[in-house]
């Protein structure tokens, strides 16, 4: 029996976006816009600690989340469709299992 061996917590960009499936510009624009933290060495290497890069995707999604949540309030009516209705047209659940009203009471004031 092998032992695995432990990941690397630091990460060259190259690496870090091989294994997360993204770009390296991704990954340089989330650096160089402040997402990221990274690790530049003296000799102009540049690293990123898995851990950082973990915080920063699950941040991402949070963010997605919440665009998504301003999208369906800024248009009730599309997300209407997607929701199950009553027979008074109030919305029982979305799919995500929001709970809501009607398109009129979603509508921003």
């Amino acid at each position: 029996m092998t032992a695995q061996a432990k990941p690397r917590r630091l990460l060259t960009v190259r690496a870090a976006a091989a294994e997360y499936g993204l770009s390296q510009w991704q990954l340089r624009d989330a650096i160089g816009g402040g997402q990221l933290t990274a690790l530049r060495l003296p000799n102009g290497r540049i690293y990123i600690d898995r851990r950082d890069l973990d915080a920063t995707i699950e941040a991402w999604k949070e963010r997605a989340r919440a665009d998504a949540a301003v999208r369906r309030l800024r248009d009730p009516e599309r997300w209407a469709n997607r929701a199950e209705r009553d027979g008074n047209g109030r919305f029982l659940s979305a799919p995500d299992g929001d709970v809501a009203g009607t398109a009129d009471e979603l509508k921003p004031h």
